[in-house]
């Protein structure tokens, strides 16, 4: 039986879409709705892991292009005209929202701060470490279903710390001044993304979950701390797997079944709010 959304696969992002409304699930992987729009956040991000991700190769951080990369985008995509400002207002309006204007000198500056942390970062948490890999695919069986679990693991390093050995899976997250919030950091579906990295990479291996550690670098923009990187690690065992294989079995029994009902609670952001397509 083909899948409804028409993939041999299912990704992170989609059990993550689907669990927070099964209509916007449909209408994103269903009905192939695109909601996509460039925004500051997502370049900045992409940036910022680019040059990490080149630091964790070499061993030398290089920001010497990280402002004209940053440039390139600001001015291709206007961040900074009155035209944008205006969209982003009325956007954010609908939610009761203020959209605040962060200058693109800002945005420098908070990128050059979190990359110079970096290098302190990896050694504080890691110790000595080794490179393994970065932008690892994962496209994996999953037992009982013609589907595969696809992904991509930003970093895989091994460390050494007083002679122990362990392996680690990371995801690197910009994030505001203050980082996660209690709650988030605390939330199952936050951290089934890694979770499932973890899981599928280690059953690939065959490496023993406990051999394999796992967690978000937390880069935070515009803070005052000294520190700009932070390290949430994430508990991953048998009971997580267990709980993170029964979402997946939710999932795809849902949307197999047509089940796409609108979960009114989580219309905050959602660009199908308030549209043709979701009144």
């Amino acid at each position: 039986m083909i899948f409804p959304t028409g993939k041999p696969h299912i990704s992170y992002s989609e059990l993550k879409t689907w669990k927070e409304c099964p209509w916007r699930h449909k209408l994103m992987y269903v009905d192939k709705l695109q909601t996509w729009e460039d925004n500051p956040y997502a370049e900045f991000g992409t940036i910022v892991h680019d040059t990490i991700e080149n630091y964790l190769k070499t061993g030398i951080m290089n920001i010497d292009n990280v402002e004209a990369r940053l440039l390139e985008k600001w001015e291709l995509h206007e961040f900074d005209s009155e035209e944008y400002k205006k969209k982003l207002t009325v956007q954010r309006s609908k939610f009761n929202l203020k959209y605040r204007h962060e200058s693109f000198n800002s945005w420098v500056k908070s990128a050059h701060n979190i990359l110079n942390n970096i290098p302190d970062f990896m050694k504080e948490n890691f110790g000595e470490w080794e490179y393994i890999s970065a932008e690892e695919e994962l496209y994996e069986e999953m037992p009982g279903y013609e589907l595969k679990f696809k992904g991509f693991i930003d970093a895989i390093i091994k460390s050494n710390i007083n002679g122990k050995e362990k392996y680690w899976i990371i995801d690197w997250k910009t994030t505001g001044p203050r980082g996660w919030y209690a709650d988030k950091r605390r939330d199952f579906l936050t951290q089934a993304q890694i979770g499932l990295y973890k899981k599928f990479w280690s059953e690939r291996e065959n490496i023993p979950l406990k051999s394999v550690g796992c967690g978000y670098a937390l880069l935070k923009r515009n803070t005052k701390q000294e520190k700009t990187a932070w390290f949430m690690t994430v508990s991953v065992g048998p009971k997580f797997i267990t709980k993170t294989d029964k979402l997946i079995e939710s999932m795809i029994k849902s949307v197999s079944k047509g089940l796409n009902l609108k979960n009114r609670s989580n219309c905050r952001f959602c660009s199908f709010y308030q549209t043709e397509h979701c009144r």
